[in-house]
């Protein structure tokens, strides 16, 4: 069994700012600002352990425009960090923040460095989703020949039509998520993991996250309209979805209520191995026990999280019933409910304070928000083990199970 020498001294993120109308309260701010933020708010926190960064690994989806040009580095001089500090940008699509994290792990268990910055940004009000104009196969038309991938809203109605879930479970799952993280909003729930952006004036741009609806009722989410339906008669007619077809049966179920929202934020955590945290006498919050990247169907797509978490688990010498609590990933909410039949999950471990449905989707940061999260969870409600996961398009899956550390 694999002993991973990795450890998270500390993290924080960015308030999430929802995009309405092509506009956040991020709008005004370079996606690499979005970064540097998290980069100085944690030099404040850890002023003796910061500066030992070697390297910075920054998760970022679109990288075009305003997110190209290596985003990484550029965050990285834009915080007033030693030139010295090597710097990359990773596109693992929404599990991009969080496979920074365990490629950070990776990094200072083999002691190639010892104290790595990991985590991730997305502007999606600046540069929009599929700016980069790939697709979901890099206009290869050859790949497509061989192999059609549908956009994920198709394939989360398509999940949620063949695992039996109705448009009601999906509704029921949105209105919780929207419930628990307003609870979590007015408790300040994670006031204390917030690296706040601020304005020319010094004046905090966000100071909670805007894309939560404490308002939200099961009525407002029945009368939305199903968010695919029109992409899904239109690949009926191209013969794309129905008999004889991976897809053959596809139901519109989803709607832009239980889909993940679009946001604007940037998270980043400090991962160091033991010898930094002896030489600085650091007080480590969690250590990473271990983590999977895991390849699954590129039709489906998104049903990649519950083998993910099993092999993880096994790799780490656990089961389910170890592991106190989860975040799996909101992209759609046919994928924790599925995850969570799979696995046997109790729903009340899972997402605790909400999840991408009630707080937004920061592609390239959301992966590395939840562990943020996850950390903080698992020390206010007195917790040991938890694992956070993400499905991935193109038919992936990333997750990392943490530790609590106590002292």
């Amino acid at each position: 069994m694999l002993q991973l020498n990795a450890y998270i001294i500390d993290g924080v993120f960015t308030p999430r700012a929802s995009v309405r109308k092509g506009a956040s309260a991020y709008t005004p701010v370079h996606p690499q600002e979005l970064a540097a933020t998290c980069f100085r708010t944690l030099r404040q926190r850890q002023p003796e352990v910061f500066p030992q960064t070697c390297a910075a690994l920054l998760g970022c989806v679109s990288q075009v425009n305003d997110q190209g040009a290596n985003l990484a580095r550029n965050a990285v001089l834009s915080a007033g960090m030693p030139e010295s500090v090597s710097a990359a940008s990773l596109n693992m699509c929404c599990g991009s923040g969080l496979e920074t994290v365990n490629l950070a792990a990776g990094l200072v268990t083999t002691g190639s460095e010892r104290l790595v910055l990991a985590g991730g940004v997305e502007s999606m009000s600046r540069v929009k989703m599929a700016s980069d104009g790939g697709g979901m196969d890099g206009n290869n038309l050859t790949l497509r020949h061989q192999l059609l991938q549908v956009p994920q809203g198709i394939s989360a109605d398509y999940i949620a039509t063949t695992d039996g879930i109705s448009r009601r479970e999906l509704e029921e799952f949105a209105l919780h998520s929207h419930k628990k993280a307003a609870a979590a909003g007015d408790a300040n729930y994670f006031d204390n993991a917030f690296a706040l952006v601020k304005d020319g004036n010094g004046k905090p741009l966000l100071t909670a996250e805007d894309h939560i609806r404490p308002d939200a009722s099961l009525a407002a989410l029945q009368q939305l309209a199903p968010a695919f339906e029109k992409l899904e008669a239109e690949l009926r007619t191209q013969g794309v979805i129905g008999p004889g077809t991976p897809l053959a049966e596809v139901h519109a179920l989803h709607t832009a209520g239980t889909s993940s929202g679009i946001a604007d934020g940037a998270g980043a955590l400090l991962i160091a191995n033991d010898e930094l945290i002896k030489e600085f006498k650091a007080k480590p919050r969690a250590r990473i026990r271990g983590f999977r990247s895991r390849g699954s169907d590129p039709i489906s797509m998104l049903t990649g999280p519950a083998d993910c978490c099993n092999e993880l688990l096994k790799s780490c010498g656990m089961t389910v019933n170890d592991v106190d609590l989860w975040e799996i990933n909101e992209a759609f909410a046919v994928v924790p409910l599925q995850t969570v039949n799979r696995l046997g999950i109790s729903m009340d471990r899972v997402n605790i304070k909400g999840g991408a449905i009630s707080r937004g989707h920061p592609l390239g940061a959301t992966g590395a928000i939840l562990l943020i999260e996850l950390v903080n969870e698992l020390e206010k409600e007195d917790k040991s083990i938890g694992v956070a996961v993400l499905c991935v398009a193109g038919g992936q899956s990333v997750a990392t199970l943490v530790q609590r550390c106590s002292y």
